[in-house]
């Protein structure tokens, strides 16, 4: 059972690299390039034993998908093969590509629904965050990681003339109350769900970049297309692309952190200071100097 969760684990990642790297080659321009995972032997983590390194990886991975789920990517093929019969100008080619899509969400699919209470419960945003019960939506972890990637970049400021001592006990605080957070929602049972969504997303991507699709919408890459299908409700993909990959290096790396609790001091190079400051920039709140006391 361990090996199986570690193989998925394994497998989660190198998918949403997989895809990130697809995915930024679609708006070069707007995104940052991709870096290598972390790859970081982990010790169990006090405050939070169940989270040993392959379900760091799972937790990222499932964050990586929640930001993509904002794209509106795996809905916007959804909204394809829906209506697949009224898109007469198709080619057979691209609509088999659909009618199989729609075969596959009667079948074994995370809906939509699924996916958005999943995302809720575990990170707390999205349409999911105020439609389930308020007990089943984590309300505390957006807090308690903008504190975490604010510590960090606060300890990483080139500005800094002394090591701060303040700002490495703020660091193990934030990252001891996030994963206590995390630990109370039952990451595991989601690997199935977390496995699945992988595959749909890479699958979306594949059907926004068919080229009958393409030519239907008059554009010439996935992201054009997805935003000729919402018009003015079109997400900003940049900034939500941004966040995917930045956080999902942010929680690998939590992996390190909690040796800040044997009182052992390390170099800043040792932190994800980019990742953090790409996360709040993204998130809008890259002014601030530091975490909230």
């Amino acid at each position: 059972m361990l090996a199986s969760h570690t193989r998925r684990a394994v497998s989660l990642a190198m998918a949403c690299d997989e895809i990130y790297t697809a995915l930024v080659a679609l708006n070069p321009a707007r995104l940052a390039a991709p870096r290598d995972p972390l790859d970081i032997s982990l010790p169990a983590l006090s405050g939070a034993r169940s989270l040993n390194r392959d379900t760091l990886q799972l937790i990222s991975a499932l964050y990586w998908q929640s930001e993509i789920e904002h794209t509106g990517l795996v809905l916007a093929a959804e909204m394809l093969a829906d209506a697949r019969y009224e898109l007469s100008q198709l080619p057979a080619a691209s609509m088999a590509r659909l009618d199989a899509l729609g075969q596959r969400m009667r079948a074994r699919w995370v809906t939509r629904a699924q996916r958005e209470a999943l995302f809720a419960r575990l990170f707390g945003e999205g349409p999911g965050a105020s439609t389930q019960p308020n007990a089943a939506v984590n309300h505390e972890f957006v807090r308690l990681f903008a504190n975490l990637c604010a510590a960090i970049a606060a300890l990483c400021q080139p500005a800094l003339a002394t090591y701060d001592v303040t700002a490495e006990g703020r660091i193990g605080l934030c990252t001891s109350g996030l994963l206590e957070n995390l630990g109370a929602r039952n990451i595991g049972a989601a690997a199935s769900a977390a496995a699945a969504i992988g595959d749909q997303i890479r699958t979306a991507l594949e059907t926004l970049q068919d080229t009958g699709v393409l030519a239907m919408l008059g554009a010439t890459q996935a992201w054009q297309a997805l935003g000729r299908l919402f018009g003015d409700n079109a997400p900003d993909f940049g900034r939500y692309l941004s966040r995917a990959q930045s956080g999902r290096q942010v929680i690998n790396a939590l992996a390190l952190l909690p040796q800040l609790e044997a009182r052992t001091r390390f170099s800043v190079s040792t932190l994800p200071c980019q990742d953090a400051y790409v996360w709040l920039d993204a998130s809008g709140l890259a002014t601030v100097p530091r975490a909230a006391s």
